[in-house]
């Protein structure tokens, strides 16, 4: 080997342990005397924060996002024979979110005698100002023809099943108020 050979092989290693021990911080050298030190992509170059006032310097704190509206409250059918029962959401609008659905019969069933009052309950204060209910006959798991459950206004809502036992779909649907209105449904099994 020549000693031009020797002299550039060990510049080529010098320069390999530079551009190795610059990757630790960040960014490859360049040397103008060597053609081999100039990497084969341009090197990214960050912006000063203070050659442009609108860009943010790493010190800000970023907005923090814009709120989601909570949505529709739970419903809560009471009354049942064994246990409370939480109502499946459906057809909803509220403060700008909406959400279309069918009816919905909903898979576990709760069970409730032809004459019991059953009251539907929401976390305090949920403002509900006007509510109506219909009661649909199922078979299997279609919807018959819904018939009148009840309304009313901002008293407590209050209901009967209907007198004909069997399985049955129970649609609430509520106001609370411009922009606030959503449907829940319970799938109930009547007993006499």
């Amino acid at each position: 080997m020549s000693p031009r050979a020797v002299t550039a092989r060990s510049l080529d290693l010098v320069l390999l342990l530079v551009a190795v021990a610059a990757c630790g911080a960040g960014a490859l050298p360049s040397s103008p005397a060597s053609p081999a030190a100039t990497p084969a992509t341009p090197a990214t170059t960050i912006p000063d924060a203070r050659d442009s006032p609108a860009a943010p310097t790493p010190t800000e704190v970023p907005s923090a996002p814009t709120p989601v509206p909570a949505g529709p409250p739970v419903a809560t059918l009471r009354g049942l024979s064994g246990r409370d029962m939480a109502g499946d959401l459906g057809t909803f609008s509220w403060d700008g979110l909406a959400s279309d659905a069918p009816w919905i019969v909903g898979g576990t069933a709760a069970k409730a005698r032809t004459r019991a009052v059953l009251a539907v309950a929401f976390p305090p204060d949920a403002g509900e100002t006007a509510w109506r209910a219909r009661w649909a006959p199922l078979t299997g798991n279609q919807p018959g023809t819904p018939v009148d459950g009840g309304s009313g206004g901002r008293d407590a809502i209050e209901l009967t099943p209907p007198a004909t036992p069997g399985p049955w779909s129970l649609q609430l649907v509520v106001d609370f108020g411009p922009g606030r209105n959503a449907a829940w449904y319970w799938r109930v099994e009547v007993a006499p």
